[in-house]
């Protein structure tokens, strides 16, 4: 059960407890039941929404304080796909975020060769992660921007992870298949703020040039290794 389900049940509880002993209150105000029952209905639902929205809405609108209500919040950032495509080490870097409009998250992701070249890009249309079973399923619609006829496809992809330090989902395995036809495992990483700061001289990724510059720094110095810290 996610931290979000665990808080409705108690918020319930909480507005029921409350609205029962305000019986008494409006008992003093009207002499009709059927007042009092519906005011007292609506004094719960008040209690209710305000506790969703002390303990679980507002935090989402932080990342450190989504964490706390969400355990779907430790799996955002960016992440670094590593895979071999006819013998060649090829890059992506794909990014989850969160949408606070809808309470779900998006993800977002671009190939990249090793000399920095954009590749195919595409954005999900369905992300779905399991924070019991440590992965992440998406399906994606992409562009296939290194063609000129423009080629749109679908597919899905499966993110499993296997590396946990200080409990934090951090690296893995995964697999994808698509529509171009294409099919294949890879290897994925979190990149952290040490990464940016060692690969692009800052704390963080904020555009599509600091993905092509981080993939070339990091294959400089990586061209053999599945992941950074080995």
């Amino acid at each position: 059960m996610s931290k979000k389900n665990y808080l409705e049940p108690i918020a319930i509880g909480i507005a029921g407890v409350i609205s029962s002993n305000t019986i008494s209150i409006w008992g003093k105000i009207t002499t009709s039941n059927i007042l009092i029952l519906i005011l007292t209905g609506v004094t719960a639902i008040l209690i209710y929404e305000i506790i969703v929205l002390l303990f679980n809405k507002i935090p989402k609108k932080f990342t450190w304080s989504r964490k706390i209500v969400d355990s779907r919040a430790e799996f955002e950032g960016f992440y670094l796909e590593i895979k071999n495509i006819n013998s060649e080490r090829c890059y992506a870097i794909v990014c989850l975020s969160y949408d606070i409009s809808t309470d779900e998250y998006k993800l977002s992701g671009v190939s990249i060769g090793q000399d920095g070249t954009i590749g195919i890009n595409w954005t999900s249309n369905f992300v779905k992660i399991d924070t019991i079973r440590q992965k992440i399923i998406y399906a994606q619609t992409g562009h296939l921007t290194h063609t000129s006829d423009g080629k749109i496809f679908d597919g899905v992809t499966y993110m499993n992870f296997e590396y946990f330090p200080n409990g934090k989902p951090i690296s893995g395995m995964g697999h994808f298949i698509d529509t171009i036809p294409a099919k294949s495992d890879f290897y994925f990483q979190k990149i952290t703020e040490k990464d940016c700061e060692e690969y692009l001289n800052k704390k963080r990724i904020e555009n599509s040039k600091d993905y092509r510059i981080f993939v070339k720094e990091f294959h400089k110095t990586n061209s053999n290794k599945i992941f950074s810290w080995e």
